[in-house]
């Protein structure tokens, strides 16, 4: 995929209300229906692509506006690299409380994530492992978020595809071992197109 630019930072305007209330309101449905996986009762996984980062980039938009453009490169360069590509996502782990932001309360259960595994596993144990980068943005909109790459080989992909084969996202972490729900079609269709995608 195409890297982010100051262009996807600086959107029109003019929107009225309620469109951008129905823009906001068609993203929320389309996080929960294709991109974010909740693995048990603390950890809640977004699967990025160009059109969840848009949507995080905007708050950027109101820095930008009040600061030199130039200043919000870098951070734009950093979220470029999380865009998926060719048998290759990226992820946001959120470890907090469903509907609530992540808290210093679950900070050992959010270490205890970070340094435990995370990946996508059939129902046949075919698994393909994530691996937690160290690398993280210092700004406030996702300094709280672990982030999360999964690498697919061309036999990942091909199971992966098997409609026949089901899948889930697990986590395994010092007192806190939890798999989330089947994955349902609309996501593993998403994540397909990401992974064939590699622009």
């Amino acid at each position: 995929m195409n890297a982010l630019s100051l262009a996807d930072v600086f959107a029109p305007d003019d929107f009225p209300p309620s469109a951008a209330d129905h823009a906001v309101e068609r993203q929320f449905q389309y996080l929960d229906r294709c991109r974010r996986l909740p693995i048990g009762p603390a950890v809640t996984v977004v699967f990025e692509n160009r059109q969840t980062l848009w949507f995080r980039i905007q708050e950027l938009a109101q820095v930008a506006r009040a600061t030199d453009p130039d200043h919000i490169q870098p951070e734009l360069n950093w979220y470029s690299k999380l865009l998926p590509g060719q048998n290759r996502l990226h992820a946001a782990v959120w470890v907090a409380e469903p509907g609530r932001r992540p808290s210093k309360a679950l900070a050992v259960v959010r270490l205890a994530v970070a340094n435990g595994r995370i990946g996508f596993r059939a129902d046949d144990g075919h698994e393909v492992a994530g691996t937690f980068r160290t690398n993280r943005v210092n700004d406030h909109l996702i300094g709280l978020a672990l982030w999360a790459e999964f690498h697919f080989t061309g036999d990942d992909r091909t199971a992966f595809a098997d409609a026949n084969r089901i899948w889930h996202l697990f986590v395994e972490a010092a007192g806190y071992c939890h798999e989330g729900n089947r994955l349902s079609p609309e996501v593993r269709e998403s994540l397909l197109q990401d992974l064939g995608d590699g622009e």
